[in-house]
């Protein structure tokens, strides 16, 4: 039953994960007019988000990778698969608010300058 447990807390954190980069890439589209019509230089964390979304299908990997480093005590210890379950949660959760902040940071910048 260990086995079966951590499979599928395993996949449920890459799967979370995953939705999280997929939202992260449906935000970028968006935001690539208003950007065009700036004519300033955008922000390195801003940039990271445009020019390299396709290098943030790295963070679903992170999951098992990470999730295989803990331990396991005993043959029913479920760890292992509550890290990746927390990790993609994280993953998923962090990463578009991350990607939003990242969309909106040329648009505060020129904000302050306007001011």
């Amino acid at each position: 039953m260990r086995h079966h447990a951590n499979t599928f807390l395993l996949i449920t954190g890459i799967v979370v994960a995953s939705a999280g980069v997929i939202a992260s890439q449906w935000l970028v589209p968006y935001f690539m007019d208003v950007f065009e019509n700036f004519g300033a230089e955008l922000p390195a964390l801003t940039r990271l988000f445009v020019y390299g979304h396709g290098f943030l299908w790295v963070a679903p990997l992170i999951v098992p990778v990470a999730s295989a480093w803990v331990p396991l005590r005993t043959p029913e210890d479920r760890r292992r698969g509550i890290v990746a379950l927390l990790l993609g949660v994280a993953v998923g959760v962090l990463l578009p608010m991350l990607c939003l902040f990242a969309m909106y940071l040329p648009i505060f910048k020129l904000a302050a300058i306007v001011d």
